[in-house]
């Protein structure tokens, strides 16, 4: 069991973009003069919350992570360890990686490369107060549920409160655990830890964002992330 109250990186290097050619690998797409992985990196070394970073990715990935390490400098990656295809399985490969002192830690897609040191601090001060903190956006435009092209119902969404989940995430590491171990029972395909929460009698804690937390999904996006970062 972790002990203390360190607050450990574990940043997801190991999806691609559907919509991008031939649904490249996001974590290593170029944004300006660096990849996104070397962005995400950079805001985790900037977070004083921050104890260290676990890197997953691709197998035939990890001497390509360690060389943009070695080029971009980021002093609180301590491991690179081999992710899977399914993402919760590549999540256990990364807990299995954290030191002893991990008692926090912070899930985030390297698919979102303007994530800044003050949203992971968020999410981190969240997770010491109630077990979790998720990062997440309130939609403001109208929404509908639709069947092909037609709404399902004579009534809109805009009546509720909607938000959209996004990373990073932190989640006490006990907790994390039991999270997962729960979906496994329920063989539940995870593609956001948040959705297991309910499973272990949970709530999700949400944090406000107000800052664009851009996903990497199409080519536009890319030009986009261009302009926003550094």
């Amino acid at each position: 069991m972790a002990q203390g109250s360190s607050v450990w990186g574990l940043i997801l290097a190991t999806g691609r973009g559907q919509q991008l050619t031939s649904g490249a690998e996001t974590a290593f797409l170029g944004i300006g003069s660096r990849p996104a992985l070397a962005h995400v990196l950079a805001a985790f070394e900037g977070c004083a919350e921050i104890e260290a970073v676990v890197v997953v990715a691709a197998r035939e990935r990890l001497d390509d992570v360690r060389a943009l390490n070695r080029r971009f400098g980021a002093a609180k990656m301590a491991r690179v360890v081999p992710g899977f295809q399914a993402r919760r399985a590549s999540v256990r490969a990364g807990l299995e990686a954290l030191g002893e002192d991990a008692a926090f830690v912070v899930v985030h897609d390297a698919a979102r490369p303007c994530v800044k040191p003050a949203q992971i601090a968020a999410v981190a001060q969240a997770a010491r107060r109630h077990g979790n903190g998720v990062m997440a956006a309130q939609v403001t435009e109208p929404v509908v549920e639709v069947s092909g092209r037609a709404m399902k119902s004579d009534r809109g969404l805009w009546d509720r409160a909607i938000w959209t989940l996004q990373t990073p995430q932190c989640y006490r590491r006990e907790l994390l655990e039991k999270m997962l171990k729960a979906a496994d029972r329920k063989r539940l395909k995870i593609e956001d830890e948040a959705a297991a929460l309910p499973l272990v009698g949970e709530s999700i804690r949400l944090v406000p964002t107000e800052f664009l937390n851009l996903r990497l999904r199409a080519a536009d996006d890319l030009a986009l992330a261009a302009q926003l970062l550094p």
